[in-house]
């Protein structure tokens, strides 16, 4: 009885749900008006003023802000969690503020971060149909570098990821995988945001 009704779904949402798998990041609020964006190194999408990058020096990064913006609590995980596990995915081991760092003399930017999406799927739909695209979690973080002293901002980029917990069997009834799903795809773009900055900046995480 049950593999026929795995196959029952499969077949009814195939299509639809691999087209879903391949989605870009999306549109919100928070990137009005921004300049034509380009792939980045570790990151979906980034725009940077590579003329202000070249004239100042930046030897640390620091984290300002970071929010939600239109998102709501969703079942067992609030927005002040998920807020609370990027700023700690994003942050230095041990620093309070410092995301990055050279160590020497320099000018200070702001990092700036926005989660835009947080949806953590269907721990059930996942179970039947995980491999196919069915129930993911999903998540989308924008995020801004500033310059602390002039306020002008530096770059600008958006990481939209999503997991299924398929490879490590997260999912079975009667558990909600969403949660553990949630924190690590926040951790995981965390990760690519230190990257994708030192890349851009030319700074060693200290």
């Amino acid at each position: 009885m049950l593999p026929l009704m795995r196959t029952v779904i499969l077949t009814m949402l195939g299509i639809s749900i691999l087209a879903g798998c391949a989605s870009p990041p999306i549109r919100s609020d928070y990137s009005q008006d921004m300049q034509p964006l380009r792939e980045g190194k570790h990151l979906d999408k980034v725009w940077f003023d590579e003329g202000l990058l070249k004239v100042n020096h930046y030897s640390e990064v620091q984290l300002g802000i970071v929010q939600g913006l239109g998102i709501s609590n969703q079942t067992n995980i609030t927005i002040d969690e998920a807020v609370r596990w990027l700023r700690e995915a994003t942050l230095s081991p041990g620093a309070d503020a410092v995301v990055l760092s050279t160590g020497g003399q320099g000018q200070i930017a702001t990092l700036e971060l926005v989660i835009t999406e947080l949806n953590p799927g269907s721990t059930a739909a996942r179970f039947w149909a995980g491999e196919f695209g069915a129930g993911h979690a999903w998540v989308q973080v924008e995020g801004k570098l500033i310059d602390a002293n002039n306020h002008k901002l530096l770059a600008y980029f958006v990481e939209r990821d999503r997991k299924s917990g398929v490879a490590t069997l997260r999912n079975s009834r009667g558990y909600d995988s969403g949660p553990g799903l949630i924190h690590d795809i926040i951790e995981d773009i965390g990760r690519k945001i230190k990257q994708e900055i030192e890349t851009m900046l030319y700074v060693q995480v200290r």
